[in-house]
């Protein structure tokens, strides 16, 4: 039989006789993918579960605990991601990761917050900027962080998805009211878009009855990138005045 086998029957005892037996983490984790192969996500959410009770500061195990969370559709549970340190500044307390998965504060939306697990300990993530061309992660400490270094890192879904909420019902104003934007701020608590209104055409109650029909319709949300050259001749697509959004590979995301 081979080591696979052997620790496949040694993990299957142990769960018919409800004892106990060590496993090197190697072995919870070979374990783990044998079971997802077979799409047996119940004996392989057990074996990574037990795999971190042995091991509790093991990456790929967490990593794939994540990966069975998110297959389950428990993103709230699995919204951490295995990344690297690419640069560290002591100065300020900030780092660069490899894939910037936390958002970073511009064009009034706040920068996410959160933490990352390195070596067994967690960081605080107090705020995310942008700054030029890269994105910075405020932490509370750095605490022995080098570069290159593999760590997780985990985004406060709670205030993420709040914020996609926030951001999702200034749509639904921009989408009831036929004037240019002039600025916004998403906040935690609340939010606001400025519209050039010289004549004061918006009725506050008016407006709220739009918006309310509009969320009895219970309209899906989705997103399309579209060539950028559409705004040539479809200008009107784009409804804040100042600000034109980012273009990436010469796509737009609306």
């Amino acid at each position: 039989m081979s080591n696979t086998g052997n620790s496949l029957s040694k993990f299957e005892e142990m769960l018919k006789t409800n004892t106990v037996f060590y496993f090197d983490s190697s072995d919870f984790i070979t374990i783990s993918h044998h079971y997802i192969d077979q799409a047996n996500f119940s004996l392989a959410d057990k074996a990574i579960k037990m795999g971190l009770d042995q091991h509790p500061n093991n990456i790929d195990l967490m990593l794939l605990n994540s990966e069975l969370l998110i297959f389950n559709s428990k993103y709230k549970e699995a919204y951490k991601i295995l990344n690297f340190v690419e640069e560290i500044d002591p100065e300020n307390k900030t780092i660069e990761l490899e894939d910037a998965i936390f958002y970073g504060k511009s064009g009034g939306q706040p920068g996410d917050e959160g933490e990352i697990i390195a070596d067994g300990q967690k960081i605080k993530v107090n705020e995310t900027i942008k700054a030029e061309e890269s994105i910075k992660n405020i932490l509370e400490n750095l605490n022995g962080l080098r570069k290159n270094q593999k760590i997780i890192a985990r985004i406060n879904w709670d205030k993420r998805y709040k914020y996609m909420r926030m951001h999702s019902a200034l749509h639904l104003m921009c989408a009831s009211i036929s004037l240019g934007v002039t600025g916004g701020q998403i906040g935690y608590d609340k939010s606001r878009l400025d519209f050039n209104d010289p004549d004061k055409e918006i009725i506050k109650e008016e407006l709220q009855e739009k918006i309310n029909a509009l969320m009895k319709e219970d309209h899906k949300i989705t997103y399309e990138y579209i060539d950028s050259k559409i705004l040539e001749s479809q200008p009107q697509l784009v409804r804040t005045m100042s600000v034109k959004p980012p273009k990436i590979d010469g796509k737009l995301r609306f």
